[in-house]
Formats: C-alpha cells, structure tokens, sequence
C-alpha cells in the first residue's frame, strides 16, 4: 500500500513537472516568435487595389495606395506589425483594462481611468465625426486587424497566456485621448499650492513656484494680440518640447526652415513612429502615433507643421457642493492573479454635471482640501473634442490660412503648432478650449479669441513650453511655463539673418545650459570651505556652460544644483514636501542667486542664532555636492563623464521588469544636455542615478528650399518588437546628434538601398 502510494505521488509529481515544462516550453515558443515578415506578399480583406509597404533600412515604412483609405489601411497595418503591444497596453489603459494582463499592480491605473470615463468620452467624439474622417478610422482598424489575423501574436502576450483583440475606430480615438489626457494639465498648481500653504506663506509660496522671468520672450508678440496686463504663471517640473519656424527673409536660400523636437518620457518603443504615405493628394511625411491614423508631426509637398505643449491650466479641483447633482455608476475591473485565473473588482464611480468625482483611493489628495470631496473639472474630457477630425482635415490643407481653419475643432489638448507653407508663409497657432478666469483665478468661462498669428516682423516665431501670450495680453494664462529654452531659441534666430539647415540642426541639438550662463558670476563668488568645493569651483568657473557628454563639469552642475536647491528650501519645506517638490527647480534658483526673488531663502531657518548668505550657501553646496559626487562617482573621476552619467534610458515597461532577462529589453545611449539647453535631457534629483528621463522623442528640419533634403529620427527604433533589428537601432545615431531622409522621390521601382516590400493585395 505504502509502494502505491509512492509511486502514486512520484507520478503525479512527474506529471506535473512534465505538464510545466510543457508550459514553460511553450511559453518560451511564443517569446521567441520571429517579428511578423516585411516582405513578400498578404492578404488585406477590403482592401480597394494593391497596397506596397516598401520599408527602408531603418524601418520607415513607404505607404503606396491609389486610395486614401487603402493609405490609412496600409497604415494601420504597418503600426500593427511593429507596435501593436504599444497600441493595445494604450487602449487598455484608458479603457481600464489594464488589469486583465498585468494584474494588481495597475488596478489604480484602471481605476482612474473609469472614474474619469475615457472609454465614453472616447466613443461621443467618435459619434461627432465627420463620415469622412470615420472612414478613414474604420480603413485604419481593417489594416489593424488584417496583420493581427496574419499573426504572430507580439511576444508580450505569452508572458500573459492572452490573445490581441480587433481594433476599433473607438480605440484610435482612445489613443488620442491618452496624449490629450497626458497633455491636458493644471490641477497640480491648486494642489502644489494647498500642500505648501501649511509651511510657506502667500508671499514665499508665490516666490517658490517661480513667476515666467523677465529675461524669457514670448512666443506671441505684442503687435500680434491684443493687450491688458496678464496673470501669473508658474513653474513647471515637466519637461516640454522645441518648435520654431523661420521665414524665407531670414534664411540663406529665400524659403521657410521649420524645427520641431517633441519632448516625452524616454521609453522602449518610443511614442512615435515615422512614415510616408503616398496617395492622390502626394505625400504625407512625419511622426504618427501609434494606434491612430495620422501624420501628427510632420509635411506634405506643400506645407510643414510642428507642435509643443502649451502649458497652461486646463484643468480645475472643484470642491463638491450640495446643489451638484451627482450620478453613480459601478465598473467592474477584472484582474488577472496566476495564468489564466482572474478575480473581480467592483468600484463606484461619481460623476457631476462639471467632471468626476475623484476617489481618494486612487487619486493622489492626500491631506488636500481637510477631507472634503473634489470634483475635477478638465477640458481633456470634452466629448465634442473634434482633435482627430482636425488633424485630418489638416492634413489636405496646402496653406498656412487653411490648416488654421482646418483646426477649428481641436479643443484639446492645448498646443502650439508652428507651420509653414510652399509660398512663403509662416504661422503659429494655439488651438484648445481655455479657461477664462477672474482675478481670483476661478474657472467662468472660455476665451473667446483663437490663437494664431501669421509672418511677423520679426521673421520668426518660437516656441518651447514657455509663456506664450505677451504679458499684455487681455486674459489670465496661468500655467508651467519653462523660460530657458525660448530664451536661447529666439536668442540665436534673433541674431541670424541668414538661417541655413545647418544652423537649424546645430541649435536642435545646442548644449548651452542657459542656467549655467546666468549663474557664471555668481559661482565665482562662492566662498566654499573645503579643498574639494574650491576644486569644484574653480572648474565650474573655467566651464564654458555646454553640457557636452564626454565632459565632466555638467555632472559636478548637476550635483551643485541639487546641492543647492536642498540648501535653499529643503529647511522651510520640512522633509516630506522637500522630497516632493525637489525638482530640479531651475527657474527658482535662478531668480534666487540672480537676485530677482529674496535673499532670504538663502538663510537657513533652522539655525536661528546665524543669517546665511546666498555666497555662503552657495560655497557650501559646493561643498556638500563635491562630496555627495565622490561617494557616488568615485573619487578618481573615472565615472564622472556626464554622457554616462546621464546616460539616456530606453526600457520596455513590461519586459525590462523580468528577473535575469530584463536588461535585453533596455537600450541605453550616452546623452549630454541639462534640463535647460534646447537639446533637453532631464534627470530627476530624486533618483540616485543621473538617466536622462526626458528628452526629444523625436526631431524634425523640413526645408522648403528642398524638401527631401528634410531630417528626421525617432527613438530608440522603430519596431517594439523586442527581437526586432529595429528595437533599438535609431538610439545611438539620436544619441549622437544624427537624422535620416524620408525622401518623396523613392519610387515603388526605386526603393532605398536596403528596402524590404511588402504587397497587400484585397
């Protein structure tokens, strides 16, 4: 009886190992599915004619249809092959859906995203649509789901023992939404400054969040738009994105230059995807995001258009009132625990006539507003958003005058889009909704006026998340708003009369850390007490300001700035907020050290008996920073070079998370920069490590002296897909300051050298 037994459980055991290796087997099987082919020949259902997918040895797919539809299915098909884990992780996060394949880590995720109702919002600006720009949605998701038919699944979804869904229309537009939602910001100013007023006053909470300075240009003029005295902004921790566009008057060959460089989290894949669509209305060349149909960045043969956030506050806390009538609702989140097993969570939703009410388990309010509910009143939820019908029919427009009109229904989120056409002309323009506010600052109503201005006598317009109204301007802009970027911008297209693509590619990629410049003199006056700070000091006095990667001064800046910015607020703060609000907050310690606001945040408030000066605190962050550098960085210098210490980090959300394997699934590249030179590369002082976060996404020249001559790159590659050649191949030439051409004259009988083609027949 006790041998049965034995070999009773030895059976069962050696069946269950048997029965995991299988698994684990399979698993392994599925990972390592080959990226889908790019060459060849398939089948695409509904397809009007023949379909060529000609990419080039970057993978930058070349779209050929006589259709427009057959473009976007063409489109939607590509997308499909090389983003497709992108797109549905995207759609399931504002859907709420999360959950289903990555479990209870990401339930808050799905959580936010039905009290904030993205999945609805997303289908009402669906019902809005024109039929023609719903078409081209419906021709998008039939390319999507022609290659998801094709397979193979992304090896993402063998980790999750889960299968990709169809594309809907709906979810390209729950795609757009993201970015919306993602650019839509404000409600971070009421809550910064709830928190600060328990420790600051009013006086040093204004001071603190740093006021746009005199010394920054706005992108619009004064000439342009009307004037009255405008209100405060505020600084803003987020990085943002370059654009300017500069008139033929102002450039060597008589024709327009436009730049833009979109900032974004550094991730693998990266937010962009670059294309060429070659139709019957020409070529459509740029950046599309993935899971939605258009060329949001980009040119066609007569016109160039690029796009920076505009930071202003979209997005209001409302307190709850007895007289907001409230309607409640449930969601149920499935989430995934073990393989195929799953539980339930049911959660309420509460929504008000001006927003959702926000559950204080998901949204962070702790300690905000002594317990009472809020309400979040946001133009990104807006169901009459026609973002997508905008950018679609400015796609067709071959003017400055017309892609203005051509956005008349974009309400969010609030951007700055420079443009430029094939006569000469150039633009800017701010489409949005936005709030028009009292003196108080509250929300009560909408300004009335659009936004835009044509060929001003400056010859120029620039744009880099700054404050974008002039300070006369008739109505409050409050907002983040980062003035060091257009600062050196317009500096240098101000003092060139004759602008060349050179010139444009050098000053896309200009170092110059304005910050560095300002501070020169006050860094010499440091007094430092201790040979290693007067070290420090001597060689940031010698530094000539460029954060190039293979130097050594931008890593001793960056651990002065963090030095000083402890120094400066860390003893009024209190510890918890400290780590909060740690920044890097540039703009404050400019105006502090520059003299712009009081001298008295250089005296520490915890030793009563002394007054510091600012040369004092400044000697001794030098001090504590050239410590901190040496226990971090080694005494000998040898890890001091900034490109590696801020190194630029490209990782896979899910697959960089893996025990042992994670690091085949991270693209890292030396990277120079500073959080305030136009080539923006971002760190956090939060985190022990200097990674570049934050930086270009991707950057774009079109010269309309010769269009093909254009410059492009993206990062970190083209393809998600992790065994992918194109995972992460564009890396190291972003990294290094290079671009490639996505010519209109390459030819379905003259492809690039090293082209692979694709035929999608109906």
């Amino acid at each position: 009886m006790a041998k049965s037994v034995v070999r009773w459980a030895l059976g069962l055991t050696l069946l269950l190992l048997a029965g995991a290796a299988s698994l684990a087997g399979y698993v392994v099987w599925r990972f390592n599915a080959p990226p889908p082919a790019l060459s060849g020949e398939a089948h695409l259902p509904g397809a009007d004619g023949r379909i060529m997918l000609i990419r080039d040895r970057y993978g930058v797919p070349h779209v050929f249809a006589d259709s427009e539809a057959d473009l976007y299915r063409g489109l939607g098909f590509a997308h499909a092959q090389d983003r497709f884990f992108q797109m549905d992780a995207t759609r399931r996060a504002m859907q709420g859906r999360l959950s289903e394949l990555l479990g209870q880590s990401v339930v808050p995720i799905d959580a936010r995203a039905r009290i904030m109702g993205w999945r609805h919002v997303a289908e009402a600006q669906l019902a809005a649509l024109s039929p023609e720009a719903r078409a081209i949605l419906e021709a998008y998701a039939e390319g999507v789901n022609a290659q998801l038919a094709l397979g193979p699944a992304p090896p993402e979804y063998a980790l999750f023992f889960a299968r990709p869904e169809p594309w809907t229309p709906a979810d390209s537009l729950a795609v757009s939404l993201a970015m919306t939602d993602t650019l839509s910001g404000g409600a971070y100013m009421e809550r910064t400054r709830e928190r600060l007023a328990g420790v600051l006053s009013e006086a040093q909470i204004g001071e603190f969040l740093a006021d746009y300075p005199d010394f920054a240009p706005t992108s619009y003029r004064g000439a342009d738009l009307a004037a009255v005295p405008a209100a405060p902004t505020m600084e803003t921790e987020l990085p943002g994105s370059n654009a300017w566009v500069v008139a033929g008057a102002r450039t060597a060959t008589g024709r327009p230059i436009l730049a833009n460089d979109p900032h974004l989290p550094l991730q693998a894949p990266g937010p962009f995807y670059l294309s060429r669509l070659q139709g019957p209305d020409g070529p459509l060349i740029g950046a599309s995001l993935p899971g939605a149909p258009n060329i949001v960045i980009g040119r066609s043969d007569t016109l160039a258009w690029g796009t920076t956030t505009h930071a202003v506050d979209a997005e209001d806390d409302v307190l709850l009132t007895p007289e907001m009538s409230v309607v409640e609702t449930t969601e149920t989140i499935r989430v995934r625990e073990w393989l195929v097993f799953s539980r339930t969570e049911t959660i309420t939703v509460r929504r008000t006539a001006d927003g959702p009410i926000l559950d204080r388990r998901w949204f962070d309010l702790d300690g905000l507003y002594e317990g009472r509910e809020v309400v979040l009143r946001t133009i990104a939820d807006d169901p009459d958003n026609g973002v997508a019908e905008a950018v679609y029919q400015a796609s067709k427009a071959k003017s400055v005058e017309a892609y203005f009109a051509a956005l008349a229904p974009w309400t969010a989120p609030p951007q700055n889009l420079v443009v430029a056409d094939a006569e000469g002309h150039i633009g800017l323009i701010s489409p949005g909704r936005f709030p028009r506010r009292d003196a108080q600052g509250a929300w009560v109503g909408e300004i009335p006026e659009r936004l835009y201005s044509m060929d001003p006598a400056e010859g120029f317009f620039a744009t880099a998340n700054n404050l974008q109204t002039p300070r006369e301007f008739p109505y409050p802009m409050p907002g983040g708003h980062d003035p060091f970027r257009v600062a050196r911008i317009a500096e240098v297209l101000a003092s060139d009369a004759s602008v060349t693509l050179e010139e444009t590619r050098a000053l896309q990629l200009d170092r110059q850390s304005v910050l560095a410049a300002r501070l020169s003199s006050v860094l010499t006056q440091a007094t430092p007490q201790t040979p290693e700070g007067r070290a420090m000091q001597a060689r940031l006095a010698a530094w000539d300001g460029v954060a190039r990667p293979d130097a050594r001064e931008p890593t001793m800046f960056a651990y002065w700035t963090r030095a000083i910015g402890e120094k400066l607020y860390a003893d009024e703060l209190g510890e918890a907020l400290f780590l909060r609000f740690q920044g890097p907050r540039d703009v404050f310690i400019d105006g502090v050290l520059t003299g712009a606001l009081s001298a008295q945040w250089c005296d520490d408030v915890t030793t009563a008996e002394t007054s510091e000066s600012c040369a004092a605190i400044v000697g001794s962050a030098f001090d504590a920073a050239s410590q901190t550098l040496a226990a971090e960085r080694g005494a000998s210098e040898g890890g001091w070079d900034w490109g590696e210490a801020h190194a630029a980090r490209f990782a896979h959300p899910v697959l960089s998370r893996l025990p042992l394997v994670g690091d085949r699934f991270v693209v890292t590249t030396p990277f120079g920069g500073n959080s305030t030179t136009v080539n923006v590369a971002r760190n956090w002082h939060d985190r022990p490590a200097y990674h570049t976060v934050h930086a270009a996404g991707m950057r774009m020249i079109v010269d309309f002296s010769d269009l093909n001559g254009s410059l492009f790159i993206v990062t970190p590659g083209q393809s998600g897909h992790p065994h992918s050649v194109h995972f992460g191949d564009l890396a190291p030439l972003w990294g290094q300051g290079d671009y490639i051409q996505i010519r209109s004259d390459w030819s379905v009988s003259d492809p690039p050298q090293g082209a692979s083609v694709l035929v999608l027949v109906p």
